[in-house]
């Protein structure tokens, strides 16, 4: 009992110790990252929770630009396919290009990370062989979806 009253104290002497983040010392610190920039400078800030921030971190001067990166449309999946598959676009490979049209429309699981891992899991294929795997992939998507009463699931590379 007392090695066990020993360790508490230990613990709680060292979480006393550890210095907490506030509200204040955040506005601090991103004042300080201002003010101390001669030049033009472009800090990004992520959160998947923007409604629990305080507004005043939030505000005009502070957070001058949000972006909200959501799901894949099929403008998202084309520009992805375009910069990881050298030279594959709709005009290259137009039945796949339809197809994952066809496949990603009404689909809002899946993000452009998502999309890049596959294609980048496929890097050394052939162009059609990495968007035949995208196109899988969205796919399993819709069939988890289906079955896990529409709880957004994740992609899983099958190499």
């Amino acid at each position: 009992a007392a090695t066990a009253a020993a360790a508490a104290a230990a613990e709680k002497q060292m979480s006393a110790e550890i210095p907490r983040l506030t509200l204040s010392g955040l506005l601090d610190f991103t004042g300080g990252l201002w003010s101390g920039c001669v030049e033009e400078r472009i800090f990004i800030f992520t959160t998947n929770f923007k409604e629990r921030l305080d507004p005043a971190l939030l505000r005009p001067g502070r957070m001058d630009m949000h972006i909200l990166l959501s799901y894949c449309s099929f403008v998202v999946v084309k520009k992805l396919a375009e910069n990881y598959l050298d030279g594959a676009s709709p005009e290259t490979h137009p039945e796949l290009f339809k197809e994952l049209e066809d496949v990603v429309r009404g689909i809002h699981s899946v993000t452009p990370a998502m999309v890049a891992e596959v294609f980048l899991g496929h890097q050394n294929d052939f162009p059609d062989v990495a968007l035949a795997a995208v196109i899988d992939a969205f796919k399993k998507s819709v069939n988890a979806n289906k079955k896990a009463n529409n709880v957004a699931p994740l992609i899983t590379l099958s190499n």
